[in-house]
């Protein structure tokens, strides 16, 4: 069987790149900052290669599908990486959530940690509210956001020591489900905050965070929004 993010992890990023970011402090409070670990494997590739980081695959601490919704949906949970996901990254930690539309209905986050080179299960999915003909894509019970595709819409904000969740396809049996909600993920707490929506229901949104004005710039449903995290 060819490798693959569910056997070994891949140092996605050059590996020059990696060693300079090695040399750097983590921006969440709370990360330790000691990427020795991944310095060490960087300090032995040539510029521009790749290696595949053994014993990290992250099956060990995926959920169940008996421990998500429906029976964790038409794909289960291996959709939190292969379905329509991206990821967040804060100088030390990769976060990884969503599944979506009908692919996935957990909505737990994971963590990559490159200190420990190690994968972890931060949340744990939440229960869905019934689902009946007239409410057919319910919420969760515990005012947390659904699981959905992200796209490019989950970023991690240094200013505010936390990752956004913008707007994408909710899991939903009814068809796509866009939304506007925008929620705001703490790592420390592994809290979720609940935000003003968005002015439209988009469902592919493109992030970024600028560092000369604070804001993240937002691309959705062919706008473009400038939105302030510490406002």
């Amino acid at each position: 069987m060819k490798p693959s993010i569910f056997t070994a992890l891949l140092v996605v990023v050059l590996a020059a790149a990696v060693s300079a970011r090695a040399d750097a402090a983590p921006d969440r409070a709370g990360a330790t900052g000691d990427l020795s670990a991944l310095k060490a494997v960087v300090s032995h590739m040539a510029p521009g290669s790749w290696y595949e980081l053994p014993k990290t695959s992250i099956k060990p601490v995926l959920a169940s599908r008996a421990q998500a919704p429906d029976d964790g949906g038409v794909t289960g949970p291996v959709s939190v990486i292969t379905a329509w996901n991206g990821a967040a990254f804060d100088g030390q930690n990769w976060y990884f959530f969503g599944g979506g539309h009908a692919d996935y209905s957990g909505n737990e986050v994971y963590d990559f940690d490159f200190a420990t080179l190690k994968w972890s299960r931060l949340t744990e999915p939440s229960k869905m509210q019934a689902r009946t003909p007239s409410v057919p894509c319910p919420e969760t019970v515990d005012n947390t956001p659904l699981s959905s595709h992200t796209y490019d819409g989950f970023l991690y904000v240094p200013t505010t020591k936390s990752v956004w969740l913008w707007p994408g396809v909710d899991f939903c049996w009814g068809g796509l489900h866009p939304r506007n909600a925008t929620w705001e993920f703490d790592p420390a707490s592994k809290k979720w905050h609940r935000h003003p929506m968005m002015p439209i229901k988009g469902m592919a949104s493109l992030s970024a965070f600028d560092a000369k004005t604070g804001r993240v710039v937002l691309f959705n449903g062919g706008k473009t929004f400038w939105f302030d995290p510490r406002a």
